[in-house]
């Protein structure tokens, strides 16, 4: 990280990547370049942890520790990426971002990436510009830490030296503990951040569904809408769908997959209230149905099926859905597959699922379902319900700054207007597969 450091402040651009054992270590490197101004980039490629932790597994757990990574008030901007491709764009974002407020950047990745060789659409490096950092051409005596905005930085060599300062300091770097001084230079280091608020696209809006009374369904993208909410922006940009119309939207539910000792979990399902629970063995010419009152269908690798069963309407249901749930929620990953029907596919099931050894499988609710159970209050365990979307809209890349900005939502919607009018658009009714090694 000092190195890195170093090449920041001669004037190039310099960024290192590390895993999360090697960021910790770098906290204190990070605090320095945020407070002396140093533009750099430092790649999180994520692993398991604390300490030592899962050192070949993947985990997504480093975002606090990335945002805040330095002791005292330091908060740095985080471009976290989820594809080789992403990996791509979010480089040369980081950079640019680094370069624009003149500060560390982390660009967050994790294993599954970072080892997954994958065949993306060739760059157009053409259209692929990084930022280029504002240098102080001036003469001698330059305060570059003067006010409260962003100051060219000079070269070392060239005119404007100045001493960058890892202590608080004065306009021209010199040490001072002054209290006023500090103040203004926090309020200084932290403003500078807001310069990449604005910045980027939206790529695929958030998909949505009238509720009647301006109230909306979410369908796919909450994670969107809560990370611009947090941000402030008093407006967001969204698709609409029918939800009743079976030709747009088409439920079904994701299957869930993940690691338990099976006696501790079959003993802990049994002590659910008011549910019951049916045991059988996956066999060739076995089907297993899911009915009104099930549950979930529980699937071991070792081919022992249980059938969770519960009395009562549908809110009692979703809510023995969520008691299940939170047996096993600190570990999930989601499957497509309807249900395991005979040995062959328990077999090839697990295959892809390696080092898993449950499955859990759960009802397909009907539109009406869901609104029942989104108008009384309740929620469905993370990653159940599966919207199946057609004519969906992608690459719309709206510009943030429209949506941040404080003018109206008329004016808004007028220059959304002019704006899509612009897209030349392709419909793809074909389903489509990727394949990833």
């Amino acid at each position: 990280i000092t190195s890195v450091l170093g090449a920041g402040f001669a004037g190039k651009k310099a960024m290192t990547a590390t895993a999360g054992p090697g960021f910790s270590l770098m906290s204190e490197g990070l605090g320095l370049a945020w407070m002396a101004e140093i533009p750099l980039v430092v790649v999180d490629v994520q692993r398991g942890g604390p300490a030592t932790g899962l050192p070949t597994k993947t985990e997504q757990s480093d975002l606090m520790a990335c945002m805040f990574p330095a002791h005292g008030d330091v908060r740095l901007p985080v471009i976290a990426v989820g594809s080789v491709e992403e990996c791509f764009y979010g480089a040369i974002k980081a950079i640019s971002w680094a370069e624009r407020y003149q500060g560390p950047v982390i660009l967050m990745s994790e294993i599954s990436v970072a080892d997954r060789v994958q065949n993306i659409p060739k760059p157009d490096l053409t259209k692929v510009e990084a930022e280029q950092r504002k240098v102080y051409e001036g003469s001698n005596g330059y305060h570059r830490y003067a006010g409260f905005e962003l100051s060219p930085m000079p070269v070392p060599g060239n005119p404007g030296a100045y001493m960058a300062n890892g202590s608080e300091h004065d306009e021209m770097g010199d040490t001072t503990h002054l209290p006023e001084r500090h103040i203004q230079m926090t309020e200084r280091r932290f403003s500078k951040v807001k310069l990449l608020e604005e910045d980027g696209v939206l790529m695929n809006p958030p998909i949505v569904a009238a509720m009647g009374r301006g109230r909306y369904l979410h369908l796919d993208g909450a994670n969107r809408i809560t990370s611009l909410q947090a941000l402030g922006f008093p407006h967001i940009l969204v698709q609409v769908v029918d939800y009743f119309d079976p030709s747009v939207v088409r439920l079904k539910s994701w299957s869930h997959v993940s690691t338990v000792d099976e006696e501790v979990f079959v003993r802990l399902l049994r002590k659910i209230p008011e549910v019951r629970v049916a045991s059988y063995r996956i066999g060739r010419g076995l089907r297993a149905s899911i009915g009104t009152k099930t549950v979930c269908h529980v699937v071991f690798a070792d081919a022992a099926g249980f059938i969770v069963l519960g009395n009562g309407d549908l809110l009692d249901r979703v809510k023995f859905m969520n008691q299940v749930f939170d047996l096993y929620r600190h570990l999930v990953v989601r499957d497509q597959e309807d249900v395991i029907f005979d040995e062959e596919t328990l077999t090839q099931f697990f295959a892809r699922h390696k080092g898993r050894n449950v499955a859990l499988f759960f009802p397909t609710f009907t539109p009406y379902e869901v609104f029942e159970v989104v108008r009384s209050g309740a929620k469905f365990p993370a990653g159940v319900t599966r919207h199946i979307i057609s004519f969906r809209a992608l690459r719309v890349n709206f510009p943030l700054r429209v949506l941040k900005s404080r003018q109206s939502l008329a004016r808004k919607r007028a220059f959304l207007k002019t704006f899509l009018e612009k897209i030349e658009w392709r419909v793809y009714e074909e389903p489509v597969v990727m394949g990833e090694r």
